[in-house]
């Protein structure tokens, strides 16, 4: 048996048809395959595929981004369903996301053609049979070289040449034909403009940052004021951005018509991103994957949960935040074989907030800080991601509509009382759940490609768009002050908003980072990452 990796095969001019590309995908799923891409996904002689380096499952949309790369669009042959399906995975059409990898994968199973290793052991037999190319070349009377340099060659001589020798001599060729195509061009814009048609301008704004679609405004829950303000965003960094592995999953885009209150940012200043030194692991990697960190009121700790989505359970933890790297003492306080996601320290530090599905259903619990007296807040239906009011008094998180469980909201609910309040009343898409301001009063959340800022007492919001056109803003941090906002934009990186004159901003290139938390003293944020190819859980120091 030999193997060879995916992109070396396409590199040997090896073209993958779309039910191939399907039967690779499907492979990956069985085997588990996190961030597969050409260069990492290897194929054998009798018919396996797997992920070198890869040891978790895969989420839909990493086999989604790797069809898309397999058979980009124009790609001739790929049936419109097969483009559907995998827009869909990637959240790029607005339907419904696949719930799982078996969903994703019933769904790509129709454009299959046969035994899935019999189709990688076709493929991978096309590499292992080359043609012979037998050129008979035509009589060419002599030509005279129309100037010193070299005559171009004859196709048939390019034809005979090398693979690497062709592909120059062809770029040559189209080089120069591109030459000749924009020079005929300019000359006949010189024409048209010297005639008087056409006058020249400057174009403004070139190289900035795109305008952004603009989103709904979040229903206010007393009335319909609203403050506006205009956001700015940077021109595109000029620094390097960190490699990282694989960027999260992609947001459905937003189609809906914004109301005016909706701001598009305008361009400022371009900022210069922080250099790799400024970020640095929060935990030991002996721990992983871990996610969702989040500081208790005093800094002296760091909370977060183990164990992902796909994993049988998850338990939450706590460690000292004082350190970074090395071993730091985790503590595990929730660890009773459910999955237990977003953890939350109250602001007096005496009880933790998170979601979990111990009853069946994911929904918000509330328990001592050592993990005692767990129970459940939220009530029956769907509820996850609870954040604590600055009091202590109230937890806002999201709920599931019970007719579209899809679709979730806003609810704010006091800890001493069953009966949560509707905070949002949106149709379509997935408000991450509220970050505090200091005053107790406000809070910020995010909705498809815009970001709100609602009063709780007045009802009225300011809205900010997202810098990147069409790109979901996602797990907004209001800062310990309240004059700043941290978020990721979905496969752009992490931005920081100035409420005081609406300017964005890029703070880190990684697109993988989200779920923010400040610290106390605002010093330092911490998120979790894949940026060196595991979930884990860094800090930034420099802002």
């Amino acid at each position: 048996m030999s193997t060879i990796f995916l992109a070396d095969l396409i590199a040997q001019g090896v073209r993958v048809e779309p039910h191939e590309a399907v039967a690779i995908a499907q492979l990956l799923m069985e085997n588990g395959a996190v961030a597969p891409s050409p260069e990492n996904v290897q194929l054998s002689t009798d018919g396996g595929a797997w992920c070198v380096g890869c040891d978790v499952t895969p989420a839909v949309f990493e086999i989604a981004g790797l069809l898309q790369k397999l058979i980009p669009p124009g790609t001739p042959g790929v049936s419109g369903a097969l483009r559907y399906a995998i827009a869909r995975a990637l959240l790029e059409v607005d339907a419904p996301p696949f719930d799982s990898l078996a969903d994703f994968s019933g769904s790509l199973q129709r454009f299959e053609r046969g035994d899935r290793v019999a189709v990688v052991r076709a493929l991978i037999g096309r590499r292992m049979k080359p043609v012979a190319l037998h050129i008979v070349p035509r009589a060419q009377p002599p030509r005279e070289p129309v100037s010193t340099q070299e005559a171009p060659p004859r196709q048939a001589e390019i034809l005979a040449m090398p693979r690497p020798a062709r592909r120059r001599a062809r770029r040559a060729i189209v080089a120069a034909a591109a030459v000749v195509v924009g020079a005929v061009a300019l000359i006949s814009v010189a024409g048209v403009m010297k005639a008087g048609h056409v006058q020249p301008r400057t174009v403004a704004g070139a190289g900035r940052a795109s305008a952004p679609a603009p989103a709904s405004v979040v229903q206010a829950p007393r009335n319909d004021a609203v403050a506006t303000a205009g956001t700015r965003a940077t021109a595109p960094p000029t620094a390097p951005v960190e490699r990282v592995t694989l960027p999260s999953a992609e947001p459905r885009r937003a189609k809906r018509a914004a109301p005016e209150s909706a701001q598009r940012p305008a361009a400022s200043t371009p900022q210069r991103l922080p250099e790799d030194g400024a970020v640095v692991p929060a935990l030991d990697g002996q721990r992983r994957p871990i996610f969702s960190p989040s500081f208790a009121s005093n800094g002296s700790a760091l909370f977060f949960h183990t164990g992902g989505s796909r994993d049988s359970h998850s338990a939450i933890a706590t460690a000292s935040a004082d350190a970074t790297g090395g071993d730091l003492g985790v503590m595990t306080i929730v660890d009773d074989g459910a999955r237990n996601y977003h953890v939350q320290p109250s602001p007096d530090g005496a009880y933790i907030a998170f979601d979990s599905d111990r009853d069946g259903e994911r929904g918000v619990y509330v328990a001592r800080r050592d993990g005692t007296n767990v129970r459940r807040l939220s009530g029956a239906g769907y509820a996850a991601v609870p954040s604590w009011s600055p009091d202590g008094r109230r937890i806002a998180y999201i709920r599931a509509e019970e007719n579209n469980p899809k679709v979730w909201n806003l609810w704010l609910q006091p800890i001493d009382s069953d009966r949560p309040t509707r905070l949002t009343s949106y149709r379509y898409g997935q408000p991450w759940s509220a970050s505090w301001f200091p005053d107790n009063r406000r809070i910020c959340y995010s909705h498809e490609d815009t970001l709100v800022v609602l009063d709780l007492e007045s009802g009225a919001s300011r809205t900010f768009t997202s810098p990147v056109k069409h790109r979901l803003m996602r797990t907004p941090a209001v800062s310990p002050d309240g004059s700043k906002v941290i978020f990721q934009v979905f496969r752009q990186g992490v931005w920081l908003l100035d409420l005081g004159d609406g300017s964005m901003r890029q703070v880190l290139g990684d697109p993988t980072a989200e779920e923010f938390a400040w610290s106390p003293d605002g010093q330092r944020v911490a998120f979790h990452s894949r940026r060196d190819g595991q979930w884990g859980i860094f800090v930034i120091s420099r802002l």
